[in-house]
């Protein structure tokens, strides 16, 4: 059989099946195949069939959740889905050379540069994440070593034995609990999309609803949760919240020129602040600098937060599906994860699922507890 015909007969069904590793975590190993796969092509369009079958499985689940907060036809939707998928192929299927020599170091490069800003940002499902279950508690060595794996792969059928022995052992034996922190008590919500345009009085009943909800200590809740930050928003939770205890709570806040930034704010009856600013924002959807009252990229900013005692490394939604955000929040240190999220959108599908297993991954392979707040409809109105 010709080698091309092997690339594309083979490597397009098993980018599929490692594609539902991310649902299915013990499958998601075989994502390491994908960019070799890609190297072993032998023509352009065997490339793009193997590269644009993971990404499109991947990324499939988020046509139903388009639909909703875009308020647009499904036809629509899939167009959106489409391009995004575009995105993600697009560097595969530019650089892909003829020389397999020159294979071998584009798909280093291009596996590196898709994991560091700006290229991140445009970059889910990147097979070294399937570190986090290859090599837990090697942290960023460990992201490295992976790559040196697919490497090895892409050189030595020998070395398929490797992902095969982890697919095989955690299929059997099942995933270890995700670490969590003592102490911090995360408060997840089951809001529908619809609430976003919920009038003032139920707004603010719904502000008065969750400040009520804490406990003493630190209470983490997801992303969105204090709506549109203003001072009535403020004020409700200082008045609510228990003497003692402190509210990290995701939020919008406007800037004087109109534009918007995804944070998380400190609450408690003595100060509010913000602590975080979203570094990496989902493109059009939210990061979309050609609009007035886009959201804005910080990522330069700060990749830390330290609150009661604890310094975690934050990831609001988005940010959980990419490599830099984790990794350059771990280069300070933290001692857990602060992951929050607003899924209401995507009620129906698994993105909640894909979503909770990468940060188990990043768990998993900085050996870091996480502390994990989401909203999630559990119905459609």
């Amino acid at each position: 059989m010709p080698v091309t015909d092997r690339a594309c007969r083979l490597g397009a069904p098993i980018s599929a099946v490692a594609a539902l590793g991310w649902i299915y975590l013990p499958l998601l190993p075989i994502a390491l195949f994908v960019p070799v796969w890609w190297r072993e092509a032998r023509t352009r369009a065997c490339a793009i069939a193997v590269v644009s079958t993971y990404f499109g499985v991947s990324t499939i689940w988020i046509v139903p959740g388009l639909i909703r907060f875009f308020d647009i036809h499904g036809i629509a939707a899939v167009g959106l889905w489409l391009a995004v998928v575009v995105v993600q192929v697009f560097p595969w299927a530019l650089f892909w050379r003829a020389n397999e020599r020159q294979r071998t170091w584009i798909m280093v490069s291009l596996l590196l540069l898709l994991s560091i800003p700006p290229l991140t940002g445009f970059s889910v499902a990147n097979p070294v994440m399937a570190a986090g279950l290859l090599l837990p508690g090697q942290g960023t060595v460990g992201l490295l070593a992976t790559l040196a794996l697919i490497v090895a792969l892409s050189m030595d059928k020998r070395t398929w034995v490797i992902p095969a022995i982890a697919v095989a052992y955690y299929g059997i034996a099942g995933l270890p609990a995700l670490k969590t922190v003592p102490g911090v008590t995360a408060i997840e919500t089951s809001f529908a999309h619809e609430n976003r345009k919920t009038g003032t009085l139920e707004y603010l009943g719904r502000q008065i609803g969750l400040a009520e909800r804490a406990r003493e200590g630190v209470n983490v809740y997801p992303e969105s949760a204090l709506g549109n930050i203003n001072q009535d928003t403020i004020d409700i939770w200082r008045d609510r919240l228990p003497g003692a205890s402190i509210a990290l709570a995701g939020g919008v806040i406007t800037r004087a020129d109109g534009s918007r930034e995804n944070v998380i704010m400190a609450l408690s009856r003595r100060e509010v602040s913000i602590v975080y600013q979203q570094r990496f924002l989902p493109p059009v959807a939210m990061w979309a600098p050609w609009r007035k009252d886009g959201f804005r990229n910080t990522w330069q900013g700060r990749g830390i937060v330290r609150v009661g005692g604890i310094t975690y490394a934050p990831l609001i939604c988005y940010e959980q599906l990419l490599v830099w955000p984790m990794v350059e929040s771990a280069f300070h240190n933290p001692d857990a994860i602060l992951a929050i999220g607003n899924l209401a959108y995507a009620v129906g599908t698994p993105v909640a699922t894909i979503q909770r297993n990468a940060i188990y991954l990043w768990s998993r392979l900085y050996d870091f507890p996480a502390v994990v707040a989401f909203n999630e409809a559990v119905t459609e109105i």
